[in-house]
This record gives C-alpha cells, structure tokens and sequence, in this order.
C-alpha cells in the first residue's frame, strides 16, 4: 500500500475529526481526483507539436491523455472549430496516490516559480510554467520544448475552504494561509 495512502487514513482523517469538529465520517475531505491539461498556442499553429504534449503527458501519468478540440471559432487566436488545443489526463485511485507522491516529494521543492495557487470552493490549481521539473522528462530534456506549461487541478469531495486548506496543507502541499480555522 501506499505510503500517502497511509498516512491519511491513519493520520489525516484522525486529526480531521479533532481539528476540524467532524461529525459525519461522510464529511472527511478528500481528494477525488487530479486533472492535468496542457494547452499551448504552438499547438495551434502547428498540430504535429501535440505529440510531444502527449507523450510528456504519458510519461509523467502513466495514462494516455485525452485529445481535446475547439468547441467554437475564435478568430481573435486564429481558432477554428475542430482544431486541437491540447491534452487533459484525470487521475483517479492508484494513479491519483501515485502522482500525489511524485509531485509532493520530487517536483514541488524543484519548482522554482509557479504561476498560481488558486483554492477555489475546495478545488486547487496549480500552474506550472516548466514541465521539465518532473523526473521522467529531465532525463529527455533536449527532445522536448522548454516552455512546456501545464495546469494541476485538485478535486476534493469538500465545498468548504477551510476543509479542503486544511487538506492540502497536511499533505504538505502549500496554500495560501488566510482565514484559515483550525
């Protein structure tokens, strides 16, 4: 089993009850699952470049990513409907422990600069400007492109920011601490 698995059904949910004044064990927070999507404009302009989004995508996850198209024409970034923007993977069990482990212990203290924490109404995005940062890529650093960005979704079961911060910072993932209650 896993280590993070572990620790949060025998430490996390254990202090959620204490800290947090749970009642209902249905009320413990928890993540759900991981969305990762990589959108970029070379994309765009070129199609074939989605193929290097979508094997750093499977060597990162271990899943094959989702192609995702333009649902409407936008003529201000050059978009026809049907034209490939970029790749999305949801990671779920097994896969979301997995990536969880990776991105806290090898990837978040190389992360030099972020472009945002958002904690929005119990989900977290994180946007990273450099994809190089995760193991599995840096040792094909020259086949790749150098400004290959992504964005982390973290889905929680919670609506309440103060559960889901309090999530977040237990599995060592940094939040914004305002108005945090516990």
């Amino acid at each position: 089993m896993n280590n993070l698995k572990l620790w949060y059904k025998r430490i996390i949910k254990i202090d959620s009850v204490y800290k947090m004044n749970i009642v209902n064990c249905l009320q413990e927070p928890k993540i759900e699952s991981i969305a990762i999507n990589i959108c970029s404009k070379s994309i765009i302009e070129e199609s074939k470049a989605i193929l290097y989004y979508i094997m750093a995508l499977k060597l990162i996850t271990n899943q094959t990513p989702v192609i995702c198209k333009a649902k409407k024409s936008l003529a201000q970034l050059k978009l026809r409907k049907g034209m490939l923007i970029g790749t999305k993977v949801t990671l779920r069990n097994q896969f979301l422990y997995n990536f969880l482990i990776q991105f806290i212990f090898l990837v978040l203290p190389n992360i030099k600069e972020t472009k945002f924490y958002n904690l929005n109404k119990g989900s977290l995005s994180i946007g990273i400007k450099d994809l190089l940062v995760f193991p599995q890529l840096s040792r094909y650093y020259d086949k790749f492109p150098k400004n290959m960005t992504a964005i982390i979704n973290f889905s929680t079961n919670t609506k309440d920011k103060n559960f889901s911060r309090f999530l977040f910072t237990s599995i060592q993932i940094p939040v914004k601490n305002k108005h945090l209650k516990f």
